[in-house]
C-alpha cells in the first residue's frame, strides 16, 4: 500500500503539471494555506521569537573575551555548512522515514517559484517564503539547549549564552536573506551590499533543471564553492516544469 504522503504528492503532481506557475500559486493559497493562517502574524512570530532569544541570550553573555567572541566567526562558517549540508540533502532529497522537509521544500516551494517567476507578489506569499512557526519554536525550545551546552563546554556561561546569540543571529539572517532573494530585482532592499549577488545565486537555484544540483548557499555562498556546486555556466538551460515533476517522480520511487 502506498504511503498517504506519496500519494498526496502525486494528486499535487496533477494539478502542477496542468497549470502555469501563477495559477498554481492561487491554487496552493486555496487548498495548502490554512484558513487561519494570517500573512503579517507568520514573519512577525518568527522575527519575535528570534529576536527575544537574541536579545536575552547576549544580555547574559557577559563578560565577553576574545575566546568567546570567535564563537561568532566559527558559527558564521558552521551555519553556512549546515544549510548547505540540509538544503542539499532533506530538502532535495527525499527520505523514506522523514519526507517532510522534501514535500514541503521541493514539491510545493520549487514549484510556487521557479526562475522565470521567483519575485514574491504580496503578502499571501509569505506563507512559501518564511519557515513554519513550529519550526522556529523547535529551534529554541530544542536547539538551543544543545547550543548553549556546547558553548558552556567551550568557555563556560558566557560562552553558553554568546552561542544561542549566534545560533539566533544566523537564523534571523537566514531569514532576512531568503525573503530578500524572492524580492523584485529593483526593490530598495537589494541596495545593501551583497543581497542582489545572492539573490541571483538563488534564482539560479530555483530553475527546476538545476535545483537539486547547484547553489544550495542562502546567506553566502562559501559551501558551494568549497564542494563545486556554485553553478558557474553564463548560459542557462531553457526551464520546463516537466523538469520539476521529473525530479519530483524520481524522488518518489528512490524514497519508496
Amino acid at each position: 500500500m502506498k504511503n498517504h504522503t506519496v500519494i498526496s504528492i502525486q494528486e499535487d503532481l496533477k494539478v502542477s503539471k496542468s497549470l502555469g506557475t501563477i495559477k498554481f500559486r492561487e491554487w496552493y493559497q486555496e487548498n495548502k494555506v490554512s484558513k487561519k493562517h494570517s500573512p503579517w502574524l507568520h514573519p512577525l512570530f518568527n522575527f519575535a521569537l528570534l529576536t527575544l532569544i537574541c536579545v536575552i541570550s547576549i544580555s547574559k553573555a557577559d563578560p565577553l573575551n576574545l575566546k568567546t567572541v570567535l564563537l561568532f566567526p566559527l558559527t558564521l562558517l558552521l551555519g553556512n555548512l549546515v544549510v548547505f549540508l540540509l538544503h542539499r540533502y532533506p530538502l532535495h532529497r527525499r527520505m523514506k522515514f522523514f519526507p517532510f522537509p522534501y514535500d514541503e521544500h521541493t514539491v510545493q516551494h520549487h514549484r510556487y517559484y521557479d526562475f522565470a517567476n521567483i519575485t514574491l507578489t504580496g503578502p499571501r506569499d509569505f506563507a512559501n517564503i518564511f519557515f513554519p512557526w513550529f519550526i522556529i519554536a523547535s529551534f529554541v525550545v530544542l536547539a538551543c539547549p544543545v547550543f548553549w551546552g556546547l558553548g558552556f563546554i567551550y568557555n563556560g556561561v558566557s560562552g553558553g549564552w554568546f552561542f544561542v546569540f549566534c545560533a539566533a543571529f544566523y537564523f534571523t539572517l537566514y531569514e532576512v536573506v531568503h525573503l530578500s532573494c524572492h524580492l523584485d530585482k529593483d526593490h530598495w532592499w537589494l541596495k545593501v551590499p551583497g543581497l542582489k549577488s545572492m539573490r541571483h545565486h538563488h534564482r539560479i537555484h530555483h530553475h527546476h533543471r538545476l535545483m537539486s544540483r547547484y547553489n544550495f548557499c542562502i546567506v553566502y555562498p562559501l559551501f558551494d564553492y568549497v564542494f563545486g556546486t556554485k553553478y558557474l555556466e553564463r548560459e542557462l538551460p531553457e526551464e520546463n516544469h516537466r523538469d520539476h515533476t521529473l525530479d519530483v517522480e524520481k524522488n518518489l520511487k528512490q524514497s519508496n
